[in-house]
């Protein structure tokens, strides 16, 4: 029963897969018009056109934007001419190409200053340019122009422009794994979405909040997201963002232990990639299923689709995929005790991780938020002092108000009591559930710093063997630089399970022992979860003997002066 139901799936799956190419190409309306017949239509129309075509015919976006760009600037048509000027910021800034984005940005920036009165064009110059240093990982500059677009929609409702600023915002911090700030401008994106009934940015919106559920590991959350997106997405022929859903659920399906259905999502997203010419995206999948099958202890499926993904990414230069590519070659040489490669692709990884991503970077973008907030603030301001006629009117509704909710209290609370004891009882079984994940990546983390100390070791005995000063200066190198590895990405993760499992330890503790340094902190953590010095040890990389030192000064610090109190017990009091 097992291999008819086995051998139906594939013929299932087979026949989707040829499928999906003839469903793309027959849902999509007047594309693939001859040029006599789209230069027919008029400005607007042909801009529309270029958009519905920027992620399905790059040439074709750019034909059709340039004719229009060329057209509305010989009949003085600003309004479209920025609008297909931004289409071919958009379509330079994907290809890389900076140097033409630059070109048409400057143009859009000529245009804003010809009518500073249209606050759509500039609005549209700083969306440009933060689009432009976000794809080129000028993170801090990105965010300035960015934040500079928010404060032209101050007074506006819902507008369109204002909605893609806010998602780019959110894109911002999410490539900067600030996700509680990420997730805050997603839901401002999401919120105006709906309120302007504008279905791709909702679709778009349900996608990202999505990909930072899935980071954060709440997969079933995600799911539905994603799945939501889809939807949306397929009702409206949005290819571009149809093969990333695909892409998307398929590893959401591989965390929820679905194989077979994330083979059939992988499989459309790579068919839909073919036939769309995303290559971006397919190298992407590919590195996705080398990793599920990494994860399912098919090496030999691994290394076919990380072939596939190493070959793709080199043939087609996709800068942005060499980050995944190298986590995944450094993962595969671990599974296979091949420690040398698996070092080189570490270090490659490490090296695009910290320069994508610093705490500086966080701090300048904290800053600018903070300037855009303030702005707001005075804005506000403002505008209460023009309100205050009506004032008496507020608090008549208040005061009314207030006794419509006194007359609904009783019955209330008596609902929330019910609901309290039930959303007790889901905290408990949730908190279970965090703990063995919290359990399971500690060890982990101690498993893999270990192997990685043994490997720093062997590396610098390798380099004492030889002979050419060059070759034993490299290795020494290799084994200074994995010596000093601090795993701060597992610590940042680590700490994002721990906060989730006890919320209120590290302020409960700070509030009690104020004077506690950073690594005290830090020690606290990994005593609260009751850990010996040796598994201590293998993720911080302190030796155990200083390890016991720090114990003996964290007594002194938080008071302990009673020999027979223990340090642990202590701790998991607070």
């Amino acid at each position: 029963m097992k291999y008819i139901d086995y051998q139906y799936f594939r013929v299932l799956l087979i026949l989707t897969i040829l499928m999906v190419p003839f469903f793309v190409f027959s849902r999509i309306d007047n594309i693939n018009f001859e040029h006599s017949e789209w230069k027919k239509l008029d400005l607007t129309e042909i801009n529309k056109l270029a958009e519905n075509t920027l992620f399905i015919d790059f040439s074709k976006a750019l034909e059709m934007a340039s004719y229009v760009t060329a057209e509305a600037r010989a009949s003085n048509n600003a309004d479209q001419e920025t609008k297909a000027l931004k289409i071919l910021c958009e379509i330079y800034t994907k290809k890389g190409d900076f140097d033409q984005t630059i070109k048409y940005t400057e143009r859009i920036n000529q245009l804003a200053n010809e009518y500073k009165n249209s606050k759509y064009i500039v609005a549209c110059y700083n969306y440009c340019y933060g689009l432009l240093n976000l794809e080129s990982n000028d993170f801090v500059l990105s965010g300035d122009y960015l934040f500079k677009a928010l404060t032209l929609f101050e007074n506006s409702q819902a507008d369109i422009e204002q909605i893609k600023t806010l998602t780019l915002i959110g894109i911002l911090f999410y490539k900067q794994r600030s996700y509680d700030k990420s997730m805050q401008f997603y839901q401002q994106s999401l919120e105006l979405s709906r309120l302007a009934h504008f279905d791709l940015g909702i679709a778009a919106s349900l996608n990202n909040i999505a990909a930072v559920k899935n980071t954060l590991h709440e997969y079933i959350e995600a799911n539905k997201y994603f799945n939501e997106a889809l939807y949306i997405n397929k009702k409206f022929n949005n290819f571009k963002w149809i093969i990333i859903n695909y892409l998307n659920l398929g590893v959401i399906a591989g965390k929820l232990g679905d194989y077979g259905q994330q083979n059939l999502n992988f499989e459309k997203c790579i068919s839909l990639c073919d036939s769309l010419k995303n290559y971006e995206i397919k190298a992407q999948c590919y590195i996705n299923y080398a990793t599920s099958y990494i994860e399912r202890g098919d090496i030999y499926m691994a290394r076919n689709y990380m072939e596939k993904a190493k070959d793709l990414v080199n043939k087609e230069n996709i800068v942005n995929s060499k980050l995944s590519l190298f986590e995944l070659l450094t993962s595969y040489y671990l599974v296979n005790k091949d420690t040398s490669k698996a070092f080189i692709f570490n270090a490659e990884a490490t090296i695009i991780r910290d320069s994508l991503f610093s705490h500086n970077n966080v701090q300048q973008l904290y800053l600018k938020e903070f300037a855009y907030n303030l702005k707001s603030k005075e804005n506000q301001i403002k505008l209460q002092a023009e309100r205050q006629k009506w004032i008496l009117l507020v608090l008549i509704s208040i005061i009314s108000l207030i006794i419509a909710l006194g007359y609904l209290f009783f019955y209330k609370s008596k609902v929330k009591l019910e609901k309290s004891e039930q959303e007790k009882a889901k905290a408990n079984d949730a908190l279970l559930i965090k703990n063995k994940e919290l359990t399971s990546k500690t060890l982990f983390i101690s498993e893999k710093n270990k192997a990685l100390t043994d490997v720093a070791q062997q590396l610098k005995d390798l380099a004492n063997t030889m002979i050419n000063d060059e070759d034993r200066r490299k290795v020494q190198y290799m084994s200074n630089a994995l010596t000093r590895h601090n795993n701060e990405d597992e610590w940042e993760e680590f700490e994002l399970y721990f906060t989730s499992v006890y919320p209120e330890f590290n302020e409960k503790i700070r509030s009690i022992h104020p004077d506690l340094s950073p690594a005290e902190l830090k020690l606290c953590t990994f005593l609260k979860l009751n850990m010996s010095s040796k598994d201590i040890s293998n993720i911080t990389g302190q030796q155990i003997t200083s390890l016991e030192v720090a114990r003996s000064r964290l007594r002194k610090k938080l008071g302990i002066t009673n020999s027979t109190t223990n340090l642990n017990t202590y701790i998991n009091s607070i």
